[in-house]
């Protein structure tokens, strides 16, 4: 795509001082985010590669790359003039929503759930990064407490929401508790919860860096009977929930899912079960509510609470989402096959426990690392937030002349890239992209380039630097530079208002 207003050049560079070149196109990684906890579910921080083992459908896989991922706020250097950084204490390092489900929930045990949201997010001195949502008896979403930049955001900024949360959680309940429900057979139940999570799921796509979304509900069958549809045929939800486990991933969601079974409710298992209590068949094997909350959390690298634990929940979801490790591994071409792999991680070390997806569907049209490159820089192309994996500091500066130019030179922290080490030069890879945004809602970019690097030990202190030159218009609202990495996907932006 080229820009309403020519590039002069098409990409200028500085540093390092050997020139990039083209890149071919690598296979895909399989990209895991890893969670390890100690005996008392604390982070344990000082993992390697060595201490890990991976098995994709029972194959060993080499651990290449492998970092730390800390998503807490880091310092950054004050700004001068027209200077610009993706570190700022505007950026939004990661989320965790609360997602109050009602729809799966009677009508009964709504308000003892709601008590224990109260309870929970009181104890909280700040909310800042939490979110809170309901799912409505009609499977709509409503914000108690929203994500910035959407619809219902009228405290975003608000760090001091949860201690006043009795009664803005008591105001959306009367609101939504007054909804005439809408009738709907089990079947069209779990279908519409499905799709409401997939909304969710694109809303967080939009968040920067890590993500979990606290799921508080009795939960889903997993498979229907006969018996309990109303077209009289087995209904197997297994694939929808694996692929829609595939979104979650992709949009970098973990669900740790809390089932709720308040004291003197019924069983949300037997209430949801696929088979009915007459089902004459004893070879049914279809799973209840409980399995499928375990399914989702296995499958996205998340938690399953079955003991009504709401605040231990959003404590470890919180906790969690600050601190992992981000590993790959390679897996040969034929991999790629559309089927369901399952992938077993282990720890050599005693005592520490791993969280991650156990598996994941080898989609054809993935098996090329640029497919995974261009989906990250599309998300963040739209997205109404800055990404701060990759630190970016930028400056915009007028150039005079016949024609003036506005020159945005963005300097990249290597410490977030993915580098390896060979003698005395450090290699690896950069997308880098410059976006224009006009007044009359077009955006425009520049040319998909990856750039190799050959660095040495002084370019990792200086860090890369991309520059661009633009001619000035009064119709260019805005500029965003994006940073991937594809050996981590690790992406960072950063917006430039000229």
């Amino acid at each position: 795509m080229q820009y309403l207003l020519p590039l002069i050049p098409a990409l200028a560079l500085a540093l390092p001082p050997q020139l990039p070149e083209q890149s071919p196109q690598a296979a895909a990684p399989v990209i895991l985010n890893v969670i390890a906890l100690d005996s008392k579910n604390q982070s344990v921080t000082d993992l390697t590669a060595d201490d890990l083992r991976v098995l994709d459908n029972g194959k060993p896989q080499t651990i290449a790359p492998f970092r730390r991922r800390d998503l807490r706020p880091s310092p950054s250097a004050p700004l001068g003039p027209r200077q610009y950084s993706n570190r700022s204490v505007n950026t939004i390092p990661h989320a965790t929503l609360i997602l109050f489900d009602q729809l799966n929930m009677q009508f009964a045990d709504r308000g003892y759930v709601s008590n224990a949201i109260t309870h929970a997010l009181e104890q909280f001195e700040s909310g800042d990064n939490l979110y809170l949502y309901l799912i409505t008896v009609n499977g709509e979403l409503y914000p108690v407490h929203a994500l910035p930049g959407s619809e219902g955001d009228t405290a975003a900024k608000d760090g001091a929401w949860t201690h006043n949360i009795q009664t803005t959680l008591s105001a959306a309940l009367r609101v939504t508790l007054g909804q005439r429900p809408v009738e709907l057979d089990i079947d069209s139940r779990v279908r519409s919860t499905f799709a409401t999570l997939s909304v969710v799921a694109s809303r967080l796509a939009g968040i920067p860096g890590r993500k979990t979304i606290v799921w508080l509900t009795h939960g889903v069958p997993i498979s229907l009977s006969p018996a309990r549809t109303l077209t009289g045929d087995w209904v197997d939800y297994t694939p929808y929930v694996r692929r829609l486990s595939n979104t979650l991933d992709r949009a970098d969601v973990s669900i740790y899912a809390v089932q709720q079974s308040p004291p003197g409710s019924l069983s949300p298992t037997a209430g949801d079960i696929g088979r009915s209590q007459n089902a004459p068949d004893p070879a049914f094997t279809g799973l209840g509510s409980e399995e499928t909350l375990t399914e989702f959390a296995n499958l996205t690298g998340g938690r399953a609470f079955l003991n009504n634990d709401v605040a231990g929940a959003i404590k470890q979801a919180m906790n969690d989402v600050k601190q992992s490790y981000l590993l790959s591994y390679v897996p040969p071409p034929d991999n790629w096959d559309g089927k369901y792999h399952k992938i077993r991680l282990s720890c050599t070390r005693k005592g520490v426990k791993l969280q991650a997806r156990q598996g994941y569907f080898a989609f054809a049209g993935q098996e090329a690392s640029a497919k995974q490159a261009e989906d990250a820089i599309a998300s963040a192309v739209t997205s109404p937030f800055d990404a701060g994996e990759i630190g970016l500091r930028a400056t915009a500066a007028a150039l005079p002349g016949e024609h003036p130019l506005l020159r945005i030179a963005a300097r990249v922290d290597l410490a977030d890239v993915q580098l390896t080490a060979a003698g005395d030069t450090y290699t690896g890879q950069l997308e880098p992209r410059f976006i224009l945004y006009l007044d009359d809602g077009t955006i425009k970019q520049s040319i998909p380039t990856t750039l190799n690097l050959h660095l040495t030990a002084a370019a990792l202190r200086e860090g890369y630097e991309v520059a661009e030159n633009f001619d000035v218009n009064p119709h260019l609202q805005k500029i965003r530079v994006i940073v991937f990495d594809p050996a981590s996907s690790a992406l960072g932006s950063l917006t430039i208002k000229p």
